[in-house]
This record gives C-alpha cells, sequence and structure tokens, in this order.
C-alpha cells in the first residue's frame, strides 16, 4: 500500500478523489473545448469522459445548446 494526497491506505492505481462527481458524467451534457477560435458547443448522451482540453455542462436543458451557439451569445 502507498501513501497518497488522501488519508487511508490503497493501492497506487486507485482513484484518490471522492467519487461523488462521476455521477454528473452519467447524465445528458454539453461539451465545449478549451481550446477554439471561436465557441462550439454540442449534446452529449453517450455518458464519456473527455480530455484535458474539453469541459462538460450537465444539464437536461437541450435549448441551451442552441442559445450558447448563437452569435448573441459569443457577441457576450
Amino acid at each position: 500500500m502507498n501513501r497518497g494526497a488522501n488519508s487511508g491506505s490503497y493501492q497506487s492505481y486507485e482513484i484518490q478523489d471522492n467519487m461523488a462527481c462521476y455521477k454528473e458524467f452519467e447524465r445528458p451534457e454539453i461539451i465545449y473545448p478549451d481550446i477554439a477560435q471561436r465557441t462550439k458547443f454540442t449534446r452529449d448522451e453517450s455518458k464519456a469522459f473527455l480530455g484535458n482540453t474539453a469541459y462538460i455542462i450537465p444539464t437536461d436543458e437541450v435549448w441551451l445548446v442552441g442559445l450558447m451557439n448563437s452569435g448573441l451569445f459569443r457577441w457576450y
């Protein structure tokens, strides 16, 4: 067993963070990139886990994708 950032003993390959946030990946979400020339949002229901340069907004509100891809939202 190894000591890590959090108290307790666990194997080096085990997740050390609170697992409560992982249920958010089970919900429908809006995905957007960190690095892009302009904002681009898309709806995802595949329960995907993302890499370092993308973020999610867990929401059931489908209309938000249209609003967030609008010129008004980009301007603001």
